[in-house]
């Protein structure tokens, strides 16, 4: 039961993270510094895998995690908080793109399919009046999709100690 309350917990606090970013008037900077700090504190707290010497590919997967972040903060202050959801969640686009190359993974003619859709929904975010800002916000939150894509491959390069070694 502990867990689901934690996953619980966890789901409303991504849920509403756009929403807090926006109506919160430090800088980007500012909020994305002090999520992170809270972030680590907690991991450093509670998580004793947070506290092992990393490996240069977990170093490598955390600073992808870091600019998915970072990048994310900084476009939902950009632009609407749901475009830079939205746009971020490309991920699994950017995975199954670059895993041939990354994990030498071969896509399925399924996952190949699904990819003109992708762009189809990604192209419609680009297609709306935007002002400067707007434009710069979603060209960022596709940056944090793609750092969210390699954060994701990197987990699956290493495995079973990925959560692990991320932390």
């Amino acid at each position: 039961m502990k867990h689901r309350l934690l996953l619980l917990a966890a789901a409303a606090l991504w849920s509403t993270g756009g929403a807090a970013i926006k109506l919160c008037s430090l800088s980007a900077w500012q909020v994305a510094g002090g999520r992170s700090l809270i972030a680590g504190l907690v991991l450093l707290a509670f998580a004793p895998s947070a506290r092992r010497r990393p490996t240069r590919l977990s170093l490598a997967v955390a600073v992808a995690y870091l600019f998915t972040v970072v990048l994310f903060v900084l476009a939902t202050k950009l632009t609407t908080s749901a475009n830079a959801i939205f746009i971020q969640d490309t991920a699994p686009l950017w995975v199954l793109l670059f895993s041939p190359w990354l994990l030498r993974e071969r896509p399925t003619r399924g996952q190949l399919l699904s990819v003109p859709i992708f762009a189809l929904g990604l192209g419609l975010f680009f297609l709306d009046r935007l002002t400067p800002g707007q434009m710069t916000g979603n060209l960022v939150a596709v940056a944090s999709g793609v750092t969210f894509g390699l954060s994701i491959l990197g987990l699956r390069r290493l495995g079973d100690a990925g959560p692990a070694a991320l932390v």
